[in-house]
Order: C-alpha cells, then structure tokens, then sequence
C-alpha cells in the first residue's frame, strides 16, 4: 500500500489504450503507473489500423501490517505469578509474527498474541505474505515482585482470655498498603500494618506494593 507499479507498452509509432477490469481506461500513453487492484491490459494499434490486446495483468495491492499493540503503546505492572497478554496486527490472511522482548526474539513467540512474565521492552515484528514487515509499537512491562506477609517474629497462641487483646504486626515496608480482614470482612479503620485483636475469627492482612 502507497507504493505503483509502472506497466510499459513496446516502443514504436503505436497507438496506445489501456484497459481495467474490461473497461477502457483514460489512459492512452505508453507507459502508466497502477495505484489500485486490479486486472490489466493493454490495446496497442499500429498505422494501418491493426490491433492486438495485450495478455491480463493481475495487480493486487497488500496492506503493511499495523503496528498497534493491545493494550496500546505504554508502561504496565503486573505482579509476580500474574501476566499480561499483548496483541498485535491479525488484520490479513498469510501474516507471520515474532516478537521481541529488549531487541531479542523471543524463541516460540510466533503467534499473534504473546503472555508476557518477565520484565521487559516488547515489540513485535509482523510480515505479510508479501514479505512487507512492520515493527509494531513498544509496550514496557515491568513484574512487580509480590510482597511477602509475615506476622509478628513469633508464634501467635490460637486462644487468648475473654476481655483481653493480642496484637498482629506486619513489618511495615514504606510504600505498601495493608488491609485486614476478619472471616472474610474488612474491620473499620483496619489498614496499618498493626492490629490489635481482641475478637474470635481468622484474620489475615492484604498487602499491596504502591
């Protein structure tokens, strides 16, 4: 697409019509240039009046492969154990991909989507069956390790006297947030990374990194 193809005619005192798709075109020189898809010939006619009609010239035109990503062009976190899947062009029959994570092929990743677990610059690099290649748009990927959750530095009795309190700690990392949770529910006001109990139930605490 956005390229020509030049169709010539032989040289001589000829006189000149071209033909597409079976309809006489407004062309009348000796040579053309062709931008659309379709089936060519030329009528060629010498002095006396005699004509011949040229052999059928098929012209087809293949789109360059689009170089947009999904998810588009950009920066994304996922979490260790988590991936990302990225898309590339799948828009025409015959097309071929191998995708590159910083510049490097990826071996396997010929398809045109990818399951991205590593960290990395990726890119992927499409051809059409004419061989027209088409470098598609980066995504950054970056693999956020999952933080780790350890209470307290000891074991914690599983019963405590009624009326008194035991106190859960997660060490406090900055940039994390806490959420604790009791059977299932989140207690009012319950996001430091201390918590002091004084209920029966489980409780377990949900820690995002920033």
């Amino acid at each position: 697409e956005g390229d020509s193809v030049k169709l010539s005619g032989p040289p001589g005192s000829y006189s000149f019509q071209w033909v597409a798709n079976g309809f006489p075109m407004a062309e009348t020189t000796k040579d053309i240039s062709i931008l659309t898809d379709g089936d060519y010939q030329l009528e060629i006619q010498d002095t006396l009046g005699c004509s011949i009609l040229s052999d059928t010239f098929s012209i087809r035109f293949y789109s360059y492969p689009l170089a947009a990503l999904t998810p588009s062009q950009g920066t994304y976190t996922i979490c260790s154990g988590n991936s990302l899947t990225l898309q590339s062009d799948n828009s025409q029959p015959g097309l071929t991909w191998q995708w590159k994570r910083d510049d490097l092929p990826i071996p396997g990743a010929v398809q045109y989507e990818h399951e991205v677990t590593t960290s990395g610059i990726y890119v992927a690099v499409i051809r059409n069956a004419l061989g027209c290649e088409t470098t598609s748009e980066r995504d950054t990927v970056i693999v956020q390790a999952s933080p780790g959750v350890d209470l307290n530095d000891q074991d914690l009795p599983g019963e405590i006297c009624s009326g008194t309190t035991i106190r859960l700690v997660r060490q406090r990392v900055i940039g994390q947030t806490y959420q604790w949770m009791l059977d299932g529910a989140a207690p009012p006001g319950a996001t430091n990374n201390i918590l002091d109990v004084s209920l029966p139930g489980e409780y377990i605490v949900r820690v995002n990194n920033a």
